[in-house]
């Protein structure tokens, strides 16, 4: 059961009224510096959210939050859905979506906002677009008409004045290369592709493969962008199969080459833990009824749900931080 004011009045041996006061930021001489701030402890000892739709109505305006997502069919931004969902429950706060990732479509997203007078947005940025200044234009005419935002998965992008939530691509590889270090293999190889979340994860593993075996066999087998075919793709992985030595540890650093790994080895009679180690990323398939490789995977629910969060606090004119949220190594079978 949520806590009212009249339930803090109480606590605190004051009337409602006072409580209200302090909690909505209203000037009010006759209430000390000292009262307020025990008031305010209380309240927050107790769990009490103020409820911004109600707050939004006594203001005439409508407490929505716009979401902008990118045009993604995978788990991942399902996960993020489902985090943004456990907020908006969490606060009573209605969501509206958008998808895209252009310019044009961000500055309509943008545009939408305004005139409809939502409270706050939780975005995606197209920040590789060749339009970003405009971009950034629009967002500061949002912000400077009082309008909230938490930008998403920025990779670090310089993102003037909103607070920004981040995955640590870095940490991804280093906690697959200290999984892979703990087998021993005879060699280790990362399969990738060229993109930048990529670069970062491979990077980081490679590094932390090198500081902790400086003489180890270690290769980087890339797939360009322009070369993303299963058929390519399965003759890179073939490729990379004929030059590392057994056992070998191999990283992919794409969810997607887990499988075609997988099928690879089995091809060659390669027998999983005897033959090879395997970490993938984010959703590695079943193999067979009894493997379900490790895999990194990305705190994408609980970003859609820290948003939600911090969105909340600056709302109520908190001070928020930007946050960067690390990746954990699954074993076994779970579902993320």
């Amino acid at each position: 059961m949520s806590v009212t004011l009249k339930d803090i009045a109480k606590a605190a041996g004051v009337h409602q009224t006072v409580v209200s006061v302090v909690l909505n930021n209203k000037k009010y001489t006759r209430v000390s510096p000292e009262r307020r701030e025990y008031i305010r402890r209380i309240a927050e000892e107790m769990g009490y959210r103020p409820n911004l739709q109600a707050v939004s109505l006594r203001r005439r305006k409508k407490a929505t939050v716009g979401v902008f997502l990118p045009l993604w069919r995978d788990v991942l931004l399902l996960e993020q859905i489902k985090g943004l969902a456990d907020g908006s429950n969490r606060y009573d706060i209605p969501l509206t979506y958008y998808f895209g990732m252009t310019a044009d479509s961000y500055c309509r997203f943008i545009d939408s906002m305004t005139s409809f007078h939502h409270t706050g947005i939780i975005s995606y940025v197209p920040f590789w677009d060749r339009e970003y200044e405009k971009i950034l234009s629009k967002l500061e005419e949002y912000m400077d008409s009082g309008g909230k935002i938490i930008s998403l998965n920025t990779l670090r992008w310089p993102m003037k004045k909103t607070i920004t939530l981040d995955i640590d691509d870095e940490e991804g590889g280093r906690i697959a290369a200290d999984h892979l270090l703990e087998k021993n293999p005879a060699s280790y190889a990362v399969f990738t592709s060229a993109t930048l979340t990529h670069d970062l994860r491979e990077a980081a593993f490679c590094g932390r493969i090198r500081g902790k075996k400086s003489e180890a066999d270690l290769s980087v087998f890339h797939v360009a962008e322009n070369e993303l075919r299963c058929e390519f793709i399965l003759s890179e992985i073939d490729r990379m199969l004929d030059q590392v030595k057994r056992p070998a540890g191999i990283m992919t650093v794409c969810t997607e080459f887990t499988g075609l790994i997988l099928t690879s080895c089995e091809k060659r009679g390669w027998k999983y833990g005897v033959d090879f180690e395997l970490v993938g990323y984010d959703f590695a398939p079943r193999y067979g009824d009894y493997i379900q490789v490790p895999r990194v995977v990305q705190p994408f629910r609980e970003m859609g749900s820290l948003a939600m969060d911090k969105l909340y606090h600056l709302l109520l004119g908190d001070e928020v931080q930007s946050e960067i949220l690390k990746p954990i190594l699954q074993e076994g079978g779970e579902e993320v």
